[in-house]
């Protein structure tokens, strides 16, 4: 599943810093998936009103990206909200195609791939489908944290994680969160 691989976040109003990049491994996974038989899902976020700033309906900004336009056999999903689930009839489209794990790439990572995944987890699909986000083709904006750094920059401070969440802190949460790289995709 490919989530906002859209124009806004290269040329539009939200440029991403590492998008281009996050966009080829994309295209690569999307090369994957057609050469193994596997299901492409893109979905494209467009605003709910002409007026919006961001992904505005009719315009180029809601266009996907040139290297990642739904081919063939692959299914487009529009949404109104940060959740590919919410309001869309992509619950159905998988529960009616069988499918049980799901690959997730897009676009940005703190919102609506993170969203979604949680959907995916939590409410929308039943027990036992697994679902996987790529963390070389989901890129984000700098989030930053009260009193200075981004939330990404190491802490200050020694490391002080405690119980379950020590693990996490260790690897930056992507064991524990079900989080691969792109070429990953190619051994599972």
């Amino acid at each position: 599943m490919l989530i906002d691989f859209q124009r806004e976040y290269f040329t539009g109003n939200v440029p991403l810093p590492e998008g281009e990049a996050a966009a080829a491994n994309a295209a690569r996974l999307v090369e994957w998936a057609d050469r193994a038989g596997v299901l492409v899902v893109h979905v494209h976020h467009v605003a709910p009103s002409a007026q919006a700033a961001l992904f505005t309906p009719g315009s180029d900004r809601v266009e996907p990206h040139p290297r990642l336009v739904p081919r063939a056999g692959h299914q487009r999903i529009s949404k109104t909200l940060p959740s590919s689930f919410v309001g869309t009839e992509l619950d159905a489209f998988l529960k009616g195609r069988g499918v049980d794990t799901l690959v997730v790439a897009g676009l940005m990572t703190h919102m609506c791939v993170d969203s979604t995944a949680r959907d995916a987890v939590s409410a929308r699909l039943p027990d036992g489908r697994r679902r996987r986000r790529l963390r070389d083709a989901r890129p984000a904006r700098p989030r930053y944290r009260r009193g200075g750094g981004a939330c990404g920059d190491p802490p200050r401070e020694p490391e002080r994680a405690r119980g379950p969440f020590r693990r996490r802190a260790r690897d930056g949460g992507h064991r524990a969160a079900g989080v691969s790289p792109a070429s990953a995709v190619d051994r599972r």
